[in-house]
């Protein structure tokens, strides 16, 4: 034991077995044992983490610079469809003023062949008198012959003028005619007279609407088209109007907003005669949905307040009560509306008719000629917004009346039916019940 303590330390790798082969070895400290290789792959890890990051960030505007040109692209495409739309128009217009001026020559061409023909005619009729009345025993013949030979040949020039003054004297006294026309023509009724002492101040309140005995004719010498027609709407009742081509369904709206004075009779609103009240103060409390709305270019705004007569927050209720999806009041709308659709034109109708407050709405086929997805959306707006309003409907479309409260049929302008849609169609030999089987019939 004390002999070993004399060897130098052995490597702890190797044995004892072989001493003749050991090797002296410094000893081990911690300071000794190797240092560990620095971390390659974590660094590469970063950078490639900051590489991918920097990617991400250069797709991302190159995507967003991408987008910009796509936006200027479809922004120039469609400048550019509009511009060729407008070429196309002033194109088609160009085409029509072209037709209408080869007419106007054509016709100028035709009638100075037939002048000239008709000189041509004067002229030689007098050449053969002047050849046939010549004789060698008179002297003056011949001085004859040359004068009426020079008046014969100055009468075409002397035609063509004569008839173009005329025509064109004819046509510049148009404008006279047109002027004693309208100096002649009967004076409209005023448009603000003061309510009748019996008048409610909020007249009308409840929008009763009464026909007793009503004429109408368009013009004096004309066939009626409302004949002792009588009726009575009750406030906040929803009306259906239907009846064949010629009914005169229409008629009833020119009747009630008196764009044509009755003959006979007497149209009465909550009690109180139109006939006794202005024209604009009878109007401003008749809202009308047309068939084909009827916008104007300018904005929302414009289109929903052209008198700037009621508040922002008046026009968003409309607008809401409307269901209308807009962004802004300040909304651009173009020439007719082109650039809304057509139940969007329609729903801003609507939201028109809202911001007036009237108690009576008239609606002329307003939702004829759109689809019928967009039409069971108007008439739900319709149903909603005018729910404390007397709504007259006219109707082709009879799906579209059948939940109103009661169906006026009319024929050759008198009230033929006046009842709910439920009773009328149990009736026997009912028109509206024939109009109901046959629209049945033509739908399948």
């Amino acid at each position: 034991m004390h002999s070993y303590s004399h060897h130098p330390q052995l490597h702890p790798l190797e044995t004892t077995s072989n001493t003749s082969n050991y090797v002296k070895q410094p000893p081990l400290t911690t300071s000794t044992y190797p240092e560990p290789p620095p971390a390659q792959g974590n660094t590469n890890n970063y950078s490639n983490g900051g590489t991918q990051s920097r990617d991400v960030a250069e797709l991302t505007e190159k995507n967003e610079l991408l987008r910009r040109e796509n936006q200027k692209l479809i922004e120039w495409v469609d400048r550019l469809t509009r511009r060729v739309d407008e070429l196309i128009r002033q194109s088609h217009l160009l085409d029509q003023n072209q037709c209408a001026y080869y007419l106007n020559f054509s016709a100028n061409c035709w009638l100075g062949l037939r002048l000239e023909f008709a000189g041509s005619m004067i002229a030689s009729c007098a050449t053969l008198c002047a050849v046939l009345l010549h004789s060698p025993s008179s002297a003056t013949i011949a001085g004859l012959a040359g004068v009426s030979l020079s008046y014969a040949f100055t009468v075409t020039p002397s035609l063509n003028m004569s008839v173009r003054y005329l025509s064109q004297l004819e046509t510049q006294m148009v404008s006279v005619e047109r002027m004693n026309s309208y100096t002649t023509m009967p004076i409209e009724p005023p448009l603000h007279i003061s309510l009748p002492s019996n008048a409610p101040l909020d007249w009308p309140c409840h929008g009763e609407i009464s026909f007793r005995c009503v004429d109408l004719r368009y013009r004096p010498g004309l066939p009626r088209v409302l004949r002792q027609f009588t009726a009575t709407i009750h406030a906040q009742e929803k009306i259906g109007v239907v009846g064949r081509t010629g009914a005169g369904k229409s008629s009833l709206v020119v009747a009630l907003m008196r764009l044509v004075d009755i003959q006979s009779g007497s149209i009465h609103l909550d009690g109180i005669d139109i006939s006794s009240i202005g024209l604009h103060d009878l109007r401003q409390h008749i809202a009308i949905i047309p068939q084909d709305p009827v916008l104007f270019s300018g904005t929302i705004r414009f289109n929903l307040d052209p008198f700037h007569l009621h508040s922002d927050d008046e026009l968003w209720q409309a607008i809401h009560r409307a269901q209308l999806s807009l962004s802004s009041l300040d909304d651009p709308v173009d020439e007719r509306g082109n650039n809304l659709s057509l139940g969007e034109r329609q729903l801003v109708c609507i939201a028109r008719a809202l911001v007036k407050r009237a108690k009576i709405i008239l609606m002329d086929e307003a939702t004829a000629s759109i689809d019928p997805t967009t039409d069971r959306r108007v008439q739900h707006a319709i149903r909603d917004a005018f729910a404390s309003c007397t709504c007259l409907t006219i109707a082709h479309r009879l799906n579209t009346i059948m939940d109103a409260d009661r169906v006026l049929v009319l024929d050759r302008g008198s009230a033929i039916e006046f009842d709910s849609p439920s009773i009328l169609l149990k009736r026997r030999n009912s028109i509206f019940a024939s109009l109901v089987a046959k629209q049945f019939k033509c739908n399948n």
